[in-house]
């Protein structure tokens, strides 16, 4: 049954993302744009997490096998990230800024670049790694937009809180012992829980969810406004 605790989390984010989905259709497109993005990426880099952070058996029992959980978890967790705020808020895009979506690409390679580098080279542990390449790009584009901080950080919020909830009811309900099983951080210096939830989880996903909730606006150059013309983009 361990090897159903990484779709858990995701089979738990999809009745809000479907809800979100049907119900808000200016988001429809974000949603899957960045969900595709994110899910591609999970999938890829996932082996350097397998080596140092975590180990949790396939879902199909297939050694080092994760792209469907992978793509699933990246999927739903980045439609959420771009959503949730807006959706709550009844948050409408118009168009204000200059477009920025070369230095978007940029960015977004930088942060790969600088998450292996910093992995490989300084032999950082692959959560920090990450938590480090991605948190440098978001203050690089709050210090281009600074009317995206509220919003990253309120989307940061709620769906790090969405996905920490379904890790509680997979892991301190269903599969208890799952942490201390195949988190390779227990029995170190960093083995620390926050309501049986491993602290790395938290800084992991508000970091990760804080720059997917506005990389779109600071490429696209849109606002986030209750009220005008919904952009399409």
């Amino acid at each position: 049954m361990d090897n159903l605790g990484y779709l858990g989390i995701s089979l738990l984010m999809f009745p809000i993302w479907l809800y979100i989905y049907i119900k808000a259709k200016w988001l429809r497109l974000r949603m899957r744009n960045m969900g595709i993005y994110v899910g591609i990426l999970a999938a890829i880099f996932e082996p350097l997490f397998i080596a140092d952070y975590w180990n949790p058996p396939p879902l199909f029992q297939i050694e080092h096998f994760y792209v469907v959980e992978d793509f699933l978890f990246g999927f739903f967790s980045g439609g959420l990230a771009i959503a949730i705020y807006n959706f709550i808020f009844s948050i409408q895009y118009i168009k204000l800024y200059k477009r920025r979506k070369k230095l978007s690409v940029a960015i977004s390679l930088i942060t790969i670049i600088l998450f292996v580098v910093i992995h490989k080279a300084f032999e950082i542990n692959s959560i920090f790694a990450l938590s480090i390449s991605v948190a440098i790009p978001s203050i690089i584009i709050f210090i281009y937009r600074s009317d995206l901080i509220i919003p990253a950080l309120m989307s940061a919020l709620l769906s790090t809180t969405i996905i920490i909830t379904g890790d509680m009811i997979v892991f301190n309900i269903f599969l208890t012992s799952y942490w201390e099983s195949y988190w390779l951080l227990a029995n170190t210096k960093y083995e620390y829980y926050i309501l049986g939830i491993p602290w790395t989880e938290y800084l992991y996903y508000f970091i990760m969810q804080t720059y997917l909730s506005v990389i779109y606006d600071f490429a696209s150059g849109t606002a986030k406004s209750r009220e005008g013309k919904k952009s399409k983009n």
